[in-house]
């Protein structure tokens, strides 16, 4: 029977002292978490990021996640 089971985790869109998004950090954030056991990433829409954002920012970062 196959199906999802794991742990699911927010991931907030990190950014740099000036406030834009610190694409570097993107990478080694999403690897921190797999290592932890983390197997399904919701992004960008349940904390601040649904109003501190544009949609194009959102799906950016969706993006490079992938």
């Amino acid at each position: 029977m196959g199906g999802f089971g794991g742990a699911v985790a927010e991931v907030f869109i990190p950014l740099n002292a000036g406030g834009d998004v610190d694409e570097s950090r993107v990478g080694s954030m999403l690897d921190f978490l797999l290592k932890r056991g983390v197997e399904g990433f919701y992004v960008g829409v349940f904390g601040a990021e649904a109003f501190a954002f544009t949609t194009e920012e959102r799906l950016w970062f969706f993006e490079a996640g992938c």
